[in-house]
């Protein structure tokens, strides 16, 4: 683990990380797959780094012994691919093994099982290219710039920015501050104090939005909230998606219902607009305006009509679809 310093773009210490993880089990399975599942404790002896500017590259040193096995076992069954599968167990770039014997230490937990003690080099494969306070602490990661950045997961970036977090794997922030990423595969692209609490969900900018469940979008705007698979607030304030594939758009939008859409554009005075039932659209607005007409004000003045004139309940359904006088709209009583 290191912090950038603004010089060049090097490798951070994230392998050291890894290693006291598998030292203490968190990620030790992980390794008994890469190299072995004899591989029943290890225990990090020693770890050191040194800075190569020419390159520039840090390498580290490391000191383990591998509880379970023997010399024998890597002579005869690990020795052609020991090497690439360390580098896989401990998440670094490449390892380098520089000495192995069998451990006389005594170490291990279990005194009546082989060990072998193993010194390599291994180059991690997080990089910090600029900025300040900036850490990554997981393989396979990256800090490109900023300040007080961290990026935990596997495969994942911080592209900028300041105060960003990035837990989950294969996640990203682009930019923006405060913002958080604790889910796998997902994105915030900027703005302020966003969050992406789910799997393959996105908030592409704005401020204090929530994705909280699995492939939910936020494009934009203040506090919404999508908390449904498949659910889309496309932008506003204060908007709210509870059910399954739903949209919502405006202000005090809230689609609670599976397969809804809200447009909500009432303002404050009007409140909250809500879905009414599964498959259906609810637009809450003080007019609605097609080709220049206003269709409120031609429904009102049918309806008028018909209020003047009421027809008996079974005209009413044989009515044909009543014409708005110099619009292009047709308008069907019900």
């Amino acid at each position: 683990m290191c912090a950038g310093d603004g010089s060049a773009c090097y490798i951070a210490f994230g392998a050291k990380f890894m290693l006291e993880n598998i030292q203490n089990g968190k990620e030790l399975a992980d390794l008994q797959k890469r190299v072995s599942s004899d591989i029943s404790e290890v225990l990090l002896l020693g770890f050191n780094g040194r800075f190569d500017s020419g390159i520039p590259r840090t390498t580290g040193h490391a000191a383990m012994v591998f509880c379970g096995l023997s010399n024998a076992d890597i002579d005869v069954g690990l020795a052609s691919s020991i090497e690439t599968n360390l580098a896989w167990g401990f998440h670094a770039g490449w390892v380098s093994i520089t000495s192995r014997v069998r451990d006389t230490s005594g170490a291990c937990s279990k005194t009546d099982i082989s060990a072998v003690q193993v010194e390599f080099d291994l180059l991690s494969a997080d990089v910090i290219c600029s900025g300040s306070d900036n850490f990554v602490l997981n393989g396979y990661s990256a800090i490109l710039g900023g300040t007080d950045n961290v990026v935990v997961g596997n495969h994942s970036v911080v592209h900028g920015g300041a105060g960003n977090r990035v837990t989950g794997a294969g996640s990203l922030v682009a930019g923006g501050s405060a913002n958080r990423v604790t889910g796998d595969y997902s994105t915030v692209g900027g703005g302020a104090k966003n969050a992406v609490i789910a799997q393959y969900s996105a908030i592409l900018g704005g401020s204090s939005n929530y994705a909280i469940s699995n492939y939910a979008s936020v494009a934009g705007g203040f506090r919404n909230f999508v908390r449904s698979r498949h659910g889309v607030v496309v932008g506003g304030s204060f908007n709210t998606v509870g059910g399954l594939r739903s949209v919502a758009m405006g202000q005090y939008a809230l689609a609670v219902h599976d397969q809804s859409l809200v447009l909500s554009f009432g303002g404050k005075s009007y409140g909250q607009c809500a879905s009414n039932a599964d498959n259906s659209i609810n637009v809450c607005a003080d007019s609605l305006w097609v080709n220049d007409y206003d269709v409120g004000e031609c429904y009102d003045f049918l309806l008028s009509r018909r209020l003047s004139d009421e027809p008996s309940r079974v005209e009413e359904y044989v009515l044909p679809p009543l014409y708005c006088a110099n619009a292009d709209v047709w308008v069907v009583l019900v």
